[in-house]
């Protein structure tokens, strides 16, 4: 069964790939513009220069990953500021704390979280987070700023109670192809529609990971931006919505949150 276009212009607030081959299934499919995540400095780097070449269409976000937070150091977050300033990049990020596999310790996570909040803050620019089983000190880190930028929690997989606890403090939730999955997206897809109102909620595809089933067939090992319309189709089901005014409401926070008309225009 062939996908569907979005009826309407739909974001993918989170993908990592850094080739262009895609751009054009994904615009068949009405999904642009594409936010390329940043998640190391070289990576960054280039996703920049992506965006420089592809304005309007490309926009990225300059950060570390947790799990490279023990590269970061006062040179890297000059070099990240310099970057987050360049036409184009709309976020800082992607930046958090990630406990299952602690590729670098804990002490190292947060001192390089922190770092990229304190930024976010000067700068204006929202905060693309990335947050696994370390939800008591992820939001610790953040209770230390008197005022935060827009807060995004992306690629959301985690429990009831800590989604409860994002919404409450105003944070923006990433959703992905996870949502999709018959058997690991069951729990999430239970109470989403419950906790976040559509206003809070984002939809990404973080490719190449994190691909629906239904886009199985459309898709070799990775997946990719243009299977974005597959979980706008489970957010419409669970927000119990037509297909062309959810993707409405999301583009508008989106666009409204990473400020994308106003990177467009200038």
């Amino acid at each position: 069964m062939p996908l569907q276009e979005s009826p309407y212009p739909i974001v993918d607030i989170g993908t990592n790939l850094l080739g262009v081959e895609q751009l054009q299934r994904a615009r068949e499919l009405n999904v642009q513009p594409l936010i390329l995540t940043g998640t190391d400095l070289a990576g960054s780097r280039k996703r920049a220069d992506l965006v420089r070449r592809h304005p309007g269409t490309l926009y990225s976000t300059a950060g570390i990953h947790p799990h490279q937070a023990k590269t970061f150091s006062p040179a890297v977050l000059e070099e990240l500021r310099q970057l987050a300033q360049m036409p184009g990049v709309v976020a800082v990020g992607e930046t958090g704390l990630d406990y299952n596999r602690n590729f670098s310790s804990p002490a190292q996570q947060r001192a390089s979280f922190r770092a990229h909040v304190q930024l976010a803050a000067e700068l204006d620019l929202p905060l693309f987070c990335h947050e696994r089983e370390a939800h008591a000190d992820f939001v610790a880190v953040l209770d230390e700023f008197p005022r935060l930028p827009p807060v995004i929690v992306h690629c959301f997989t985690g429990e009831r109670p800590e989604l409860h606890d994002y919404v409450q403090r105003g944070y923006y939730i990433g959703v992905t192809g996870y949502l999709g999955m018959q058997r690991r997206g069951a729990a999430l897809r239970e109470f989403l529609a419950a906790e976040v109102p559509l206003e809070r909620l984002m939809i990404e595809t973080d490719a190449p990971y994190m691909a629906p089933d239904a886009a199985r067939p459309h898709i070799g090992r990775n997946n990719a931006p243009f299977t974005l319309p597959l979980v706008l189709d489970v957010v419409a089901l669970l927000y119990g919505m037509d297909r062309a005014d959810t993707a409405r409401r999301l583009t508008q926070t989106t666009v409204e949150v990473f400020r994308l008309q106003a990177v467009h225009q200038s």
